[in-house]
């Protein structure tokens, strides 16, 4: 199950030949995180554009849009978790299944994406595990 977090901004853009939505988001969505007293290092329209290709983004070809990337997807919002899982922006976290999952027969390990930003601790670091605000509940990020 993926979450959207509104962290990148997608322009919506004229259909394919084939009637797919397409949305255009910036090169600069796949720059990654910065850590603390490390100076400042922005990416290449190149190195995104690479690192796009592996979520199936093309290079835009339009005035219109100065260094975007553009997406062919229905679900945008599953495109967005995973540039941010790229990115080091967000974490994806797992829990065990709780005794009324495994009665209803969903016993598998089931996994969330949280923002970076939400579970650090005092130091910065992530944390071992945490509860979530959503459904009270304890996930691990080990």
């Amino acid at each position: 199950m993926s979450y959207s977090f509104n962290q990148i901004d997608f322009t919506r853009i004229n259909n394919d030949t084939n009637g797919n939505p397409r949305y255009v988001c910036h090169y600069l969505a796949f720059n990654n995180i910065q850590i603390d007293g490390q100076p400042y290092h922005s990416i290449s329209y190149e190195d995104a554009l690479h690192k796009a290709k592996e979520l199936g983004g093309r290079k835009f070809h339009n005035k219109q849009y100065g260094g975007g990337i553009v997406f062919q997807s229905y679900n945008i919002a599953d495109i967005e978790v995973r540039i941010l899982l790229m990115t080091g922006e967000a974490v994806q976290c797992h829990r065990q299944p709780t005794p009324e999952e495994i009665k209803f027969g969903h016993g598998a390990i089931h996994y969330k994406t949280f923002l970076r930003k939400d579970i650090v601790n005092r130091k910065g670091q992530l944390k071992k595990w945490f509860k979530c605000k959503d459904d009270g509940l304890n996930y691990s990020t080990k």
